[in-house]
């Protein structure tokens, strides 16, 4: 939902940017003058760059922006070693310039006047395997004067780096260890962009529109010199993450290979964004077991190094590392009736006891991934209960999400992600009543008089809406229909007849049908459809 919302916003930037274009068609004249400056690329965290792709500049553009941020012009430099020169229009007014390496603006007269907030986070790229596009941005205030030095520009790689390394086979039980990079998208911006802002932020996440995952490259040797580069997602929030796959030997130099996924996360098991210029430098000291038979397989199943908090095992309420078993009530939560507290009841039980032991529980790291549905601290009781204090304005879009971990003292393997979500209720994709579609949550629909008269309720369900909130249960309300099909059940409810059908599994297309048949000839009514992490539905059938 971050994601998406990033976007909306951006979409919503660029057209209120636009009409800077309205007066502004051409450059300003002006005496041309020569600049000069120097250019590094900025060291990646962690480890200093050495590779040659990642260092390569073979082209240099200055693109140059008035004291409103409106695009004047482009200019290319001539590079010589670090140093550049390039001709620019001078001026005595504040300029702007986005310094832009290995990428070639077309056609740069058609963006003259167009802002700087709209033109830069435009362009995307995908990965020519020759180079790393680059970008700094830096502000003149008192213009550009003859002879003007710009100083030296720190570019900014628009790829992440990442590198395998493998303690000794003694060690880590693994022989002949290769890696590559698999779920890393296709393109990415050439400057970061904040669209909720407008500003241009170092560590930002900027994904374009219209990503899909790249075509893996060929396997390489862990260790020095053997690096893939990846554009930057936000990987702390999806299901299919970006990650390494390693391919090994397990415990012997003659057995067949296994794949590992590795997921990028650090000790405590929080997983990093893939951010733009970031190394991501993975070290395996021990595997335990041999991996998947296939790519596939590791792909498809838990990360190796985060098997308890991978999004594949997270459905599942309780998890075992071999040594105990750990289990939540839920391990996703929503709140959708303004809520002012919330439960997480957990237990902990030993291998090969029957006693929990669920004074060991602790509450580990509380990640606010969207806002904060969960305020201030969660509150251990020391025997299994955490209490939650829920915020109580949920956005009036989207959802506020706080993910939780428990884990056990003495225990780093071993732990329980709960994600927490405050929101309003959730809304049906589709609800129709005999192909009615409902407005406002009411469907209008006229049948003829008379008993066994068909009415058939349809519903989709969002995607929004997670399989871990199952089981749930409708209740229709009525007095004079009756299902047509078994699977439903009768009860009374504040004096009315319902009829209740529980979904325990994700029905296909996400769509169920609820058949019903009058059992009297006048039968007009409001059946009202109630489900509690949905907007109620009222069927208003009359004759």
């Amino acid at each position: 939902m971050k994601r998406t919302m990033k976007k909306f916003q951006y979409i919503l930037l660029l057209l209120l940017l636009t009409s800077c274009v309205a007066d502004r068609h051409e450059p300003c004249p002006g005496k041309m003058v020569e600049v000069r400056g120097s250019i590094i690329a900025s060291e990646y965290p962690v480890r200093i760059a050495t590779f040659n792709k990642e260092n390569a500049v073979e082209s240099l553009e200055l693109w140059v922006f008035d004291e409103d941020g409106c695009f004047l012009e482009r200019a290319a430099a001539n590079i010589s070693g670090q140093n550049f020169t390039a001709t620019i229009t001078a001026s005595d007014k504040k300029r702007t310039i986005h310094f832009i390496a290995n990428y070639n603006l077309l056609n740069p007269q058609t963006w003259v006047g167009h802002s700087q907030k709209e033109m830069v986070p435009s362009f995307s790229v995908q990965d020519d395997q020759e180079t790393i596009r680059m970008w700094a941005k830096k502000t003149y205030d008192t213009g550009i004067a003859t002879a003007t030095d710009l100083g030296q520009i720190k570019l900014l790689r628009n790829m992440a780096k990442f590198a395998l390394y493998v303690a000794e086979p003694s060690q880590s039980k693994l022989y002949d260890v290769s890696f590559s990079l698999y779920n890393s998208l296709n393109k990415g911006t050439l400057a970061p962009f904040n669209p909720s802002t407008g500003e241009f932020v170092n560590d930002y996440v900027t994904e374009p529109a219209g990503t899909t995952f790249a075509a893996p490259q060929p396997f390489k040797p862990a260790g020095d010199n053997n690096f893939f580069y990846g554009f930057e997602r936000e990987n702390s929030i999806q299901t299919e993450i970006t990650c390494l796959i390693v391919k090994a030997k397990y415990e012997t130099p003659s057995a067949a290979y296994s794949y590992y996924k590795i997921d990028l996360v650090n000790a405590d098991k929080d997983r990093y964004d893939v951010i733009r210029n970031h190394f991501y430098k993975v070290s395996i000291l021990q595997a335990k077991t041999a991996g998947y038979p296939s790519i596939e397989g590791a792909l498809q199943g838990a990360a190796a190094n985060n098997i308890a908090l991978s999004p594949e095992v997270q459905v599942f309420p309780s998890f075992s590392d071999g040594t105990g078993l750990l289990t939540v009530n839920s391990t996703y939560m929503a709140f959708v009736k303004k809520e002012a507290t919330g439960y997480i009841i957990a237990s902990y039980t030993p291998q090969g006891s029957t006693t929990a032991e669920n004074n060991k529980i602790v509450v580990g790291n509380v990640t606010h991934i969207n806002g904060q549905a969960v305020m201030g601290v969660p509150v251990n009781d020391g025997n299994g209960k955490i209490t939650l204090t829920l915020n109580q304005n949920p956005p009036s879009t989207g959802a506020y999400i706080t993910d939780i971990v428990l884990g056990i003292t003495g225990n780093p393997d071993l732990k329980r992600k709960v994600r927490i979500v405050v929101r309003n209720p959730y809304s049906y994709d589709l609800f129709q009543a005999n192909g009615q579609a409902a407005s406002n949550n009411v469907v209008n629909v006229t049948l003829p008089t008379g008993q066994a008269k068909a009415l058939t309720i349809k519903a989709k369900l969002p995607e929004v809406f997670n399989e871990a909130l199952l089981p749930i249960t409708f209740k229709v309300f009525t007095e004079n229909f009756y299902p047509a099909n078994p699977g439903m059940t009768i009860g009374i409810e504040g004096g009315k007849t319902l009829y209740k059908y529980v979904l325990t599994t994700m029905p296909q297309n996400r769509e169920f049908q609820l058949p019903f048949k009058s059992n009297k000839v006048e039968s007009s009514e409001d059946i009202i459809v109630k489900m509690n992490y949905f907007y109620d539905q009222r069927i208003q059938v009359t004759n």
